[in-house]
């Protein structure tokens, strides 16, 4: 009887052992698996963060015309060597909204195809003149902004504009340019007002590339055509201007060029 007791004993803890054993198996593997996740994490971050995985392949902006888009990245404190788990769109946007000529922003990323999309709009702005005490940015809607210290280092990309100051003529040059090609506009360096014989404010533009347009109001919208005007007519360095009657253009060295100042 006691033999039998003692066996039921005997039973009954060895179960309790297995079970005790099995369990400290159970939990060494949980710990070993653990272990196993959070190396695979740290290598996987490791090879993350230590390779070009972890940088954007592209960086693409548009919206953009009077800056560059050397000029939008370098504001957006982002490139190519830039983390992207730590180029989040809102801070980008943030980043942007400060610069004097960026009005609004839109900022798309991706993680796995390893882009930044940034869309910006400009402050919408013409170019801008000279006043007798400082220098003023003429606006599309016909307004005028005091050109501050902010906005100097961008005078070099904004239109410079000589004459036609009065309102109703200020109101009808934007007018004549604000539909015009944006790549068109971007080639314009200087607008000047020019008198001659059959026009009191005949248009002169100084062109980017060294060339020089002579217009009136009515055949502005020639310029549309303008870069395959210097393309057919191979002009460089030239003057050329748009017959008022018939629209056509014609070159000719600015030298043999006589219009009033």
């Amino acid at each position: 009887m006691v033999d039998s007791k003692d066996r039921v004993l005997d039973l009954v803890l060895k179960q309790k052992l297995d079970q005790k054993a099995k369990q400290k198996k159970l939990k060494a593997k949980r710990k070993r698996r653990k272990i196993s996740i959070v190396i695979l994490v740290l290598a996987l971050g490791y090879l993350y963060w230590a390779t070009d995985a972890s940088k954007p392949k592209i960086i693409s902006v548009s919206g953009n015309y009077v800056l560059s888009k050397d000029e939008v990245v370098l504001a957006s404190d982002v490139d190519l060597n830039t983390m992207l788990i730590v180029a989040n769109p809102l801070v980008i946007k943030s980043r942007l909204l400060k610069h004097p000529l960026i009005e609004d922003v839109k900022v798309n990323w991706s993680l796995v195809n390893r882009y930044v999309n940034i869309v910006i709009k400009e402050v919408a702005v013409f170019g801008y003149r000279q006043g007798d005490v400082s220098a003023k940015m003429l606006m599309l809607d016909g307004s005028h902004v005091e050109l501050t210290a902010d906005y100097y280092k961008f005078m070099p990309n904004l239109i410079f504009i000589e004459g036609f100051n009065e309102p109703s003529l200020e109101v009808r040059l934007i007018e004549a340019f604000k539909d015009l090609d944006r790549n068109v506009i971007n080639q314009i360096s200087e607008i000047h007002q020019k008198s001659v014989s059959f026009d009191d404010n005949y248009i002169e533009l100084r062109m980017n590339d060294g060339n020089k347009v002579y217009t009136s109001f009515q055949t502005v919208t020639r310029l549309d055509y303008y870069f395959d005007i210097i393309t057919n007519l191979k002009a460089s360095n030239t003057c050329l201007i748009i017959d008022e009657m018939s629209g056509e253009v014609y070159s000719q060295p600015c030298i043999d060029v006589e219009i009033s100042e």
